[in-house]
């Protein structure tokens, strides 16, 4: 498997899985691989999409999945955004641009807006993914009806999109751009 080949992939099938840590996973495959064959841009890329899928995304914020403090009794998150190198930002910003799935637009949107490169556009787009996503799941619950259990249900989405774009509006006033 190839980064290529993954994006293909989560193209048509993203929404099939259960969390964003299980799509890292995968990245985290090829970065590995990439690491063993010297493939170091490639490997830096898979990282970066490791990293994308292990933030927490809550109340229109970008959180650390895990926080711990070093050898010197810092505090050390991971992954953490303010760690991201310029080079990992246009990389992100580009895969949102070519990417058409409503759950890669939404996280890579929101990541971008929480981010050094702040833009109400990439907010506008964050919000249009999620009420994108929203009918996705409306449109799968009508049709099974018995897999409720497996999809986040519409009142917990719309409570969530609800709570992004307040939080989205709220950085527009404090942020504009």
């Amino acid at each position: 498997m190839d980064l290529n080949f993954l994006y293909t992939q989560l193209e048509n099938n993203a929404l099939g899985y259960e969390s964003p840590c299980q799509i890292g996973k995968l990245f985290q495959e090829i970065r590995d691989l990439s690491y063993k064959k010297n493939k170091m841009d490639v490997a830096e890329k898979a990282q970066w999409e490791v990293d994308f899928f292990n933030f927490v995304l809550v109340d229109g914020e970008v959180k650390s999945k895990f926080t711990t403090s070093n050898e010197h009794g810092e505090r050390d998150e991971y992954p953490n955004l303010d760690r991201f190198n310029e080079n990992a930002c246009t990389y992100l910003i580009d895969r949102l641009s070519s990417t058409s799935n409503p759950l890669l637009k939404a996280r890579y949107s929101h990541i971008v807006w929480c981010s050094p490169n702040k833009h109400m556009d990439y907010a506008k787009l964050a919000v249009d993914s999620y009420l994108e996503l929203l009918r996705f799941m409306k449109k799968k619950l009508k049709k099974h009806p018995r897999k409720i259990l497996d999809y986040i249900s519409e009142k917990q989405l719309l409570t969530l999109i609800l709570l992004h774009t307040r939080q989205v509006i709220r950085g527009m006033k404090s942020n504009p751009k």
